[in-house]
This record gives C-alpha cells, structure tokens and sequence, in this order.
C-alpha cells in the first residue's frame, strides 16, 4: 500500500461528501414538492419523505463526518498507530534525572490509596552547576513529590489529569531550586493502588 494511500482515501471521502450534499441540495431546490410523500426503507425504519433529496444531503453530511474523523485522528488510526505508553527521550544536548528514584505516598482519601510511580525529568547536559544542585537537594525534592501526592484524592490522580499533576508539581519542584529549573516531568510506573 502506498504511503499516500490514507491521505488519498481521506480526499476521496470528503469529495464523495461534498457531490452528495451538493446534489441533494440542488435537487431539493429545484424539485416540486409532491402532495405524496416518498417512503424510504432500511435497517427495518421506514421513512416517509416529502423530499427524497434530504436523504442525499444527510448521507453527504455522514460522510464528511467520517472523512474528518479519518484525517483529524480522533479514533481508529491513531489508536492503531500507539504502540503503547510513550518512552520520553530527552531532546539533543540534555541528559534525565533520575535520582529522585521511586516516590511513594498515601491519599488523603479514607481509607488512603497508596501511590507508587517514579519522576524523571531532562535537564542541560553541560549544567553541571544545576546538576549539582539537584543532586544535594535530591532528599527535599523526593519530599516535596511525596507531600505532593499525599495532598491529592485518588481519583485527582486519573491519567486524565496527568498533564495538570506534572505541571503542578513541576512548579512546586522549581520553587526548591536557585540554579535552574525543571522544563518538563516524567511520571514512570505509575499506579495507584487502593
């Protein structure tokens, strides 16, 4: 199969949806309505229609609809596409800390849920001043990362929310740190367990 392929089967569907919606949308203008009404049957519905030409520009609607799901992604080809969990890769010229280890906390919920996931992040390769830092103050930042999650419900902790959780505590990690700061978090092994 060609490479193309999706792209051309994605064009080709909105075309077909765009002759359809435009011909039944001619047809209805300019066809007399009938006193008697047209039946249409499928699927066991019958439908009685004063403009048959309706049903052409619905299905153009069903397919322009599919084809914009096709080309945005929404389902399908994107879920087929996801091997799995994305493997974070620092950028060229950073190197990932990894120090902070494995962080365990309970919830506030009762009875608490136990959190366990471990926190990485990329930092400058050549800061060996920011390194340092993070470094002697490994301790307070694992800390700081368990008071964080002990703060938190287990359901605040739903990977829908995973993207607020990181910068929250990315902010509450940079207010510990004088020589730089941390751009982005990765969260590994992530479970909550109640």
């Amino acid at each position: 199969m060609p490479a193309d392929f999706p792209a051309l089967f994605d064009t080709l569907l909105v075309l077909a949806g765009l002759v359809l919606v435009a011909t039944g949308l001619v047809m209805f203008i300019y066809s007399k309505t009938s006193t008697q009404a047209s039946s249409v049957e499928a699927f066991g519905i019958k439908l009685n229609v004063t403009h048959p030409s309706l049903i052409l520009v619905l299905a153009g609607v069903l397919v322009l609809g599919t084809a914009y799901a096709l080309i945005a992604d929404t389902r399908g080809r994107a879920a087929l596409s996801d091997p799995g969990p994305r493997i974070d890769v620092p950028r060229e010229g950073e190197a990932v800390y990894t120090r902070l280890g494995t962080i365990r906390a309970s919830t506030r919920d009762d009875p608490p849920a136990v959190v366990a996931l471990s926190v990485a992040f990329p930092y400058p390769a050549g800061d060996r001043a920011f390194k340092e830092e993070l470094d002697d103050k490994a301790a307070r930042l694992r800390e700081v990362c368990a008071a964080f999650f002990a703060e938190k419900s287990a359901e605040s902790l739903h990977p829908a929310f995973e993207g607020a959780l990181k910068s929250s505590l990315r902010d509450r990690l940079n207010a510990q740190l004088s020589l730089g700061s941390i751009r982005e978090l990765w969260f590994g092994d992530f479970a909550v367990i109640r």
